[in-house]
């Protein structure tokens, strides 16, 4: 700290709070009325600047995503990260985003006007989350004393989506068994099982081995997930406890089970090595990636005229079928992996125009028996 009494009989001073990205040294000054406040705010800079470890906090929001922000993300799960890479493109676009205004002045009018520049509210409440996890991180560090993406904000209206956008859902189990029929004995029916008769993620889908499932005690179990990192398609761990599970196996899925193991082993080897190799594979017997899922999946629908399901979709038309079929919903959410039954079905029981007509010829028979 540096105090200089100027010629009006003010005190003037100055206090090196950091080290810019650049390396030079970054100071603030300030005039004061007489020396004791001087001191006093030198002071308060001086606090100021242990507590934040030299780091300046004259540092712009990009500047801080890319010094320390990846740095704590570093190992998240390929898709959660994907997530946060595209909510901070939106908050650092050059035209749109507040990239370039320091972090410590950082408002919420600004969020504000981030938000407004935003097409759909999913992806306004997507960014404003990484934001609010950007600007946590900074708290942490001591470069802002208020998390100001925290609280309430107006969002873009919801567009209007296409029904099909992430893939039709099948509502009953006659509508997923003609699709089952139809992909038999191709090299994407254990995806398509899989999705359809257990509601399994894209992940644990491709990530399920043959020693998770279990024949005999007609079980299988989720252990593990198959999904983009950086570097890749992996396996990791599932993402939380509750995902762990198993699940029993319908009369159909331990039949077709059974001969798809009896594939593998015809073509691939032994029984001892089947075991420890996944149960969906590529045309050379290798663990079949997401993205050749995906697209072998709509290559085989289009090319069969069968309706536009996606693997997304596949795990909304199971949990909605078994709604549909008065499955009690606490032992659905179990066999989705959800902890709260809330989540399932808020989230993935649809409804379709199809099954909204059925039920409402059901209110109509009703009604005529009473007379009305």
């Amino acid at each position: 700290m540096h105090i200089k009494k100027r010629e009006d009989g003010k005190y003037r001073v100055f206090v090196v709070i950091g080290k810019k990205l650049d390396g030079r040294s970054d100071k603030v000054s300030k005039v004061c009325e007489t020396y004791e406040q001087a001191v006093i705010w030198g002071n308060t800079q001086e606090r100021k600047r242990d507590a934040l470890k030299g780091l300046s906090d004259r540092i712009t929001v990009s500047e801080f995503i890319e010094q320390f922000f990846w740095a704590d993300k570093k190992n998240l799960r390929g898709t959660t990260l994907d997530g946060y890479r595209r909510d901070v493109k939106r908050i650092v676009d050059a035209e749109k985003g507040i990239g370039n205004i320091e972090i410590g002045k950082l408002t919420r009018m600004h969020v504000q006007q981030l938000l407004n520049e935003l097409p759909t509210r999913k992806v306004g409440t997507n960014t404003r989350e990484t934001l609010r996890s950007v600007l946590g991180s900074a708290q942490g560090l001591g470069l802002v004393t208020e998390n100001v993406a925290s609280g309430r904000f107006a969002y873009p209206d919801t567009q209007p989506t296409e029904p099909d956008a992430y893939g039709v859902v099948l509502a009953t189990f006659d509508e997923h068994a003609q699709v089952l029929d139809a992909v038999r004995d191709h090299v994407i029916e254990p995806v398509v099982l899989l999705g359809l008769c257990f509601g399994l993620r894209k992940g644990e889908i491709l990530g399920l081995d043959w020693c998770d499932v279990n024949l005999d005690a007609r079980e299988i179990r989720v252990r593990q997930t198959y999904t983009y990192k950086k570097g890749g398609a992996t396996l990791t761990p599932l993402k939380t406890g509750g995902s762990y599970r198993t699940i029993p196996m319908n009369d159909y899925a331990v039949k077709r089970l059974t001969a798809l193991l009896a594939n593998h082993q015809a073509r691939y080897g032994s029984k001892n090595v089947i075991v420890n190799a996944p149960v969906c594979v590529n045309t050379f017997g290798r663990r079949m990636s997401p993205n050749a899922a995906r697209d072998m999946l709509h290559r085989f629908r289009d090319r069969n005229e069968l309706p536009a399901i996606t693997i997304f979709s596949m795990r909304h038309s199971f949990a909605t079928a078994c709604v549909n079929a008065d499955i009690d919903y606490t032992t659905l959410a179990a066999w989705l992996g959800h902890t709260n039954p809330a989540t399932t079905l808020n989230k993935y029981v649809k409804t379709t125009r199809s099954m909204q007509v059925k039920y409402m010829s059901e209110i109509s028979q009703i009604l005529r028996a009473s007379g009305v």
